[in-house]
């Protein structure tokens, strides 16, 4: 048995909660069967610290293809309340727990950014620049030995900062390799009609090889294995996963438009309440060991070069589930790269 929540498919309404407000949770499961019950347990902490328990036990809506949908009800809560609740669900073969989220009770906010990227012109560009200048062999030496004296003291800092807790720093795979491809060519998918696969290419204890030189490497640069990690070009799928697991990282990046083609049927991208989610990728056809991932969209993309959209650029957003083994994502635009991830919050 298969549980989801907080997919298209299955929300929370409403999904930022105000004060006296009753909560309409939707929750999926697969496959259908006889005997299957779902229900969902609700832990309330008080503004003061008091907390209380509640239990709700969903009822079946319907049936729609090969899955089925429930309906539970929470609340009313108090202001200030912070819920959280995990889903679960038992058949034939057991009980089975599904996701566990959290919200707390308020006024709903609306934010507005203001935001320019306008650099001023520092230098006075009617001032003649020197003649001749850098002309000379040991006027080249000067200025290289000063940008090596700044790269050199680029890790340092960085690993300072991250020490101090004021930064983390990921890394990517060891030569910025496209890690689907390196495992198998033949799995891509082809996106422009015409065009076919290039001559098999299958090499994955080279993609795994390409994670671990990574962890090593940053491991001597920075004192500690990285928590998380950058995948080339944002390029990732559903068999390149377990690399990242196996050698402890617990975060990948990846672009929003793997998420709008993962799982069953996609995911709505455009809305931010699925987009700004954490998401785990199963390893396994049953769930197996699970890692979180997760996208959201910002204007990260706006700080490299060329054009961008706004729709283009992603940033992290993760949020602990309270195990080591957790994975979360966020990246720029290379999806047409990367294969379907099975996602599910």
């Amino acid at each position: 048995m298969n549980i989801w929540h907080l997919t298209p498919d299955a929300p929370r309404s409403p999904h930022r909660v105000s004060a006296d407000e009753r909560v309409t949770i939707e929750v999926g499961t697969w496959p259908i069967e006889m005997g299957q019950s779902v229900w969902a347990e609700c832990e309330i902490v008080h503004p003061g610290g008091a907390t209380e328990n509640q239990r709700a036990t969903a009822s079946w809506q319907q049936n729609r293809g090969p899955n089925s949908y429930w309906q539970a009800s929470l609340g009313p809560f108090a202001d200030g309340d912070r819920v959280v609740y995990t889903i679960r669900g038992s058949d034939a073969h057991g009980e089975v727990t599904g996701l566990t989220t959290s919200f707390t009770v308020g006024p709903k906010l609306y934010l507005a950014l203001l935001w320019h990227q306008h650099q001023p012109i520092y230098k006075d560009t009617s001032y003649p620049t020197q003649a001749g200048s850098y002309i000379h062999l040991a006027d080249i030496r000067a200025m290289v030995a000063e940008q090596y004296k700044i790269m050199r003291a680029i890790v340092p800092l960085h690993r300072q900062l991250q020490e101090q807790g004021q930064i983390e720093v990921s890394t990517t795979p060891f030569y910025h390799p496209i890690l689907p491809l390196l495992v198998d060519t033949d799995r891509a998918t082809i996106d422009q009609r015409g065009t076919t696969h290039p001559r098999r290419f299958a090499h994955p204890e080279d993609a795994e090889a390409q994670v671990r030189l990574a962890v090593e490497y940053y491991q001597r640069c920075f004192g500690r294995p990285p928590r998380g990690m950058w995948p080339a070009e944002g390029a990732v799928s559903q068999f390149v996963v377990p690399f990242f697991a196996w050698h402890g990282v617990r975060w990948i990046a990846t672009d929003r438009g793997v998420l709008a083609r993962s799982g069953r049927w996609g995911y709505q991208v455009d809305n931010p309440d699925v987009l700004c989610q954490p998401y785990r990728a199963d390893e396994g056809p049953h769930g197996g060991d699970g890692r979180e991932i997760c996208c959201r969209a910002s204007l990260s993309g706006a700080w490299g070069s060329g054009q961008f959209t706004h729709r283009e650029g992603t940033d992290r957003h993760c949020v602990p589930r309270g195990e080591d083994n957790m994975m979360d994502s966020y990246h720029t635009s290379s999806s047409a790269q990367a294969e379907r991830f099975h996602a599910r919050r």
